[in-house]
């Protein structure tokens, strides 16, 4: 009889240290996968900053035509 419980608590104890184990395992991959997420967040970021700034340059070097003179271009092109 009292080997049967030291069994049942052996193998408890072992199942148990066996979850604490694959706990900690769990909590430091998510660490790691937290940390990865951070860092391609910052490149995201990053580089959403420097498609923002491109654009601002480009309306800026290359400003909309105003309504008047859409197609004029075009159409002097096509009389000649």
């Amino acid at each position: 009889m009292l080997g049967d419980l030291l069994r049942v608590y052996v193998l408890h104890t072992k199942t148990v240290a066996n979850a604490w184990t694959a706990q900690r395992a769990a909590a430091g991959s998510l660490a790691e996968a937290t940390a990865a997420a951070a860092a391609e967040q910052g490149a995201v970021d990053a580089a959403t900053a420097v498609l923002n700034e491109a654009k601002e340059r480009e309306a800026t070097a290359n400003p909309p035509a105003e309504e008047g003179e859409e197609g004029g271009e075009e159409e002097a092109a096509a009389d000649e």
